[in-house]
């Protein structure tokens, strides 16, 4: 049985949490991951998600450090959420995606293309963990069945822990073993639903880089000596306004890694404009703009996992996580339930053959034109970059490299 096969048969079994139990609890315990359908023959919709990323990118790392994150992981997170959320509690969800009646509808779309892209490099799922009892209203089931969401019924309130395991496995398993415990003693007896979302991507470079001397690299505190790789082919690029970027093609054409280096040191590559690196082609404007680019890049290892409630009430939703305001009266009349954390982590590697990346995002509800020459491109200090889905503009994986020698980034 090859994996749509498997895929299909999982549709079958998902779903049933959703179907014809209006008004009454659910209680079969079930979590076979739902299928993600074919993308239609339509033209692709442009993600809904850039104004948000951008937003939260420059919130995330406002001084040049290294990052890692994913904006269509904590965008689809949060996606559930607002499904599940009234009154101003989903105002400020609206307001902070940017999202209108079509948003969920885009986002679904753009899943599903990178879903069903050639040779499958993106696995990602959608999963919700609920307290066993709650009433756990047919709208908001229906909006996670349109997200892909899969369902499985526990009891928080008698084993926190073994749940709590179980989501780290169920993310360790979708992530290639990437991302072992997403969660570390975040659940307990008060929790009621855990949504996660985890995705992994893997893809070879359209054509493979050459591993270079090693070199400096002066990161914004000294210098460390970092291995390089060189291109061994010019990359299509862009020139103007103070930077100079790259576009990295993987295998089959369908992703991207764009690479954007300021011309001036002084600049955080959090500055960086968003176009830049999602859609170069529009932001550049002028013909002369568009540049062959000679890339030589580090090659680099990054971690991040951040707490992201604090962050996330800043920019925008603060409601969602007052016990006294909070409204969710959509997922629930129950009792009312409020946003009682969200953790983020994801990972990258990206070597002279290809580039793999992993990310999870869990959140808990708790009752209450070419030149003639390559323009040389050296990144030897810090640097923007992101993973980016070329049909949809849909940024996948977004952050910065400001020390290729250290693995490890967190915000508390």
């Amino acid at each position: 049985m090859n994996r749509r096969q498997l895929l299909a048969l999982a549709t079958a079994l998902s779903g049933a949490w959703l179907a014809g139990c209006s008004g009454t609890p659910v209680t079969k315990n079930q979590l076979a991951d739902a299928v993600v359908p074919p993308p239609d023959a339509s033209a692709p919709q442009l993600t809904p998600i850039d104004a948000f990323a951008d937003a939260l990118n420059r919130r995330l790392a406002p001084k040049a450090t290294n990052l890692v994150w994913s904006p269509w992981s904590v965008a689809m997170m949060l996606a559930m959420l607002r499904d599940g959320a009234g009154g101003a509690t989903a105002s400020e969800f609206d307001k902070l995606l940017h999202a209108d009646a079509t948003f969920d509808a885009r986002l679904a779309d753009g899943w599903r293309r990178m879903a069903h892209a050639t040779g499958e490099p993106l696995h990602a799922g959608n999963a919700v963990w609920a307290q066993a009892g709650p009433t756990w209203k047919q709208p908001f089931r229906d909006k996670l069945t349109a997200l892909a969401a899969s369902l499985k019924v526990v009891d928080f309130t008698m084993s926190p822990a073994t749940v709590e395991r179980e989501i780290n496995a169920w993310v360790s398993d979708r992530t290639a073993q990437k991302i072992p415990e997403l969660l570390n003693g975040d659940v307990d007896a008060s929790t009621r639903m855990v949504l996660v979302n985890a995705v992994h991507f893997k893809a070879p470079w359209q054509v493979e880089f050459a591993e270079a001397p090693g070199g400096d690299f002066r990161t914004p505190t000294k210098t460390v000596q970092t291995p390089y790789l060189q291109g061994n082919e010019s990359f299509e690029g862009y020139r103007g306004g103070g930077w100079t970027a790259a576009t990295v093609p993987c295998q089959n054409g369908e992703f991207d890694l764009v690479v954007a280096l300021a011309d001036d040191p002084a600049v955080a590559p959090s500055a960086c404009p968003w176009p830049v690196l999602t859609d170069s082609a529009a932001a550049s404007g002028p013909a002369s703009a568009h540049a062959l680019v000679s890339l030589t890049m580090p090659a680099w290892k990054l971690r991040y996992r951040a707490k992201l409630e604090q962050i996330l009430a800043a920019a925008g939703i603060p409601t969602a996580f007052d016990p006294t305001r909070a409204d969710f009266s959509a997922m629930t009349a129950d009792e009312p339930l409020y946003v009682g954390f969200v953790v983020h982590q994801a990972t990258i590697e990206v070597t002279a053959k290809g580039i793999e990346a992993a990310a999870a995002t869990a959140a808990g509800m708790r009752a209450s034109g070419a030149a003639a020459e390559p323009v040389p491109l050296r990144l030897d200090r810090p640097f923007a970059y992101a993973l980016v889905h070329r049909a949809t503009r849909t940024p996948l994986f977004v952050g910065q490299v400001a020390d290729p020698t250290a693995q490890e980034s967190e915000l508390a």
